[in-house]
This record gives C-alpha cells, structure tokens and sequence, in this order.
C-alpha cells in the first residue's frame, strides 16, 4: 500500500490541468522504462508501456489495454484549498490533492496492476495508457486509438478503463462525445409557459 500512495502522490504532486500534460506523461514515460516494460512510447497526448506475451506463435494475439487520463481540471481559487492543490496529503487515512480521484488514484492502480505481471508467463500483452485532453475534447484516448489500429495487429483486445464510480459494479460502456451545429425555424419560447402562436 505504501508503494501506491508513494506513486500518487508524487503523480499529484505534478501539475497536469488539460492542455498541460507534458511533465506528466514524461514522469511516466521514465517510470515505464525504469519498471523494465518491453516497449515504451510517449506522444503529445498520450503515453504507453506495453509487457509482451510469451505465448506460442500460433496462440491467438490478444491485448488487455489499462487506461486512464492524467489531466485535471484546473485548480480554481487557490485561497479556497486548504493546502496548494499540488502538494498531495494524507490525513486520517485518505490522499488529498487535485486529481487524486479524477484520477490519478486510477491510474496508480492500473501502473501497479501491469507492473506485478512483468517477467510472467502471459498469454496476452498488456498495454498501460495515459491520455491527455480528457478534461477537453478526449484527444488524448483517440490518438491513442487511431495509434493502437494502425500500428498494432491483435485478434482481439480488451480495455479496461479505470475512471472512478461508486465502487459497487463494474460499469460496461461507451461514453463521449459528438458534436452537431442545428439550425431552427419557428417562434421561441419556453417549456414552462403555454405556447403563444
């Protein structure tokens, strides 16, 4: 336990509000490198760490993807923290600090996760994500998506994205975002009064 408050505060203790990831994604880009992932890479808005399978050739390839963004969103007033909001504390069992939960303690948990299967026996790889933008338009998940297709060939992959819920069941879904310009013609008006045409 020790080992992962260690990580999450030193993950909180680096700015990284949307737009500002750099640091960020190179912390992690070294503590892949330093944990002995077989390959690594960093771009603009993402960094990943992958632990090759040691299957047979004619075994089917599969990938289990670990993922989680590492932006936050901006810190606000500062005079309304007890404490800077980049300096991440421990008080009465729990961390405190800006993105603790959203969601660098996510993040920690899938580093941790992937880092205990190194020099195992594994049947598929495993890929650990940080994607920057996820407070902004997720730029960072769709480079790494369109990364992913174009330059790895798998029979089947899974992702597991580590965003924190209420803890009770694991959630199955697609979430985003599409954008669409509409044009009305009509009189205005308002749902709360009766219609006036």
């Amino acid at each position: 336990m020790e080992k992962a408050v260690d990580l999450l505060k030193s993950l909180v203790n680096i700015p990284s509000s949307s737009g500002n990831e750099e640091a960020i994604l190179i912390f992690l880009e070294k503590w892949f490198i330093e944990k002995q992932f077989d390959f690594v890479i960093r771009k603009e808005t993402f960094v990943a760490g992958q632990i090759k399978a040691k299957g047979k050739k004619e075994q089917k390839k599969e990938a289990i993807i670990l993922t989680g963004h590492v932006d936050t969103v901006v810190s606000g007033h500062l005079a309304d923290w007890k404490f800077s909001p980049t300096d991440a504390r421990v008080e009465e069992g729990k961390l405190f600090g800006l993105g603790a939960s959203d969601m660098k303690g996510g993040d920690v948990g899938n580093l941790l996760a992937a880092a205990s299967f190194i020099g195992k026996d594994l049947s598929q790889d495993i890929w650990v994500v940080g994607t920057a933008n996820e407070e902004l338009d997720g730029k960072g998940s769709e480079d790494f998506a369109r990364y992913f297709s174009e330059n790895w060939s798998y029979d089947s992959a899974c992702c597991i994205i580590a965003e924190p819920t209420d803890l009770e069941k694991i959630y199955i879904g697609q979430r985003g975002n599409h954008f669409m310009k509409l044009h009305f013609s009509g009189k205005a008006g308002h749902a709360s009064v009766q219609e006036h045409f």
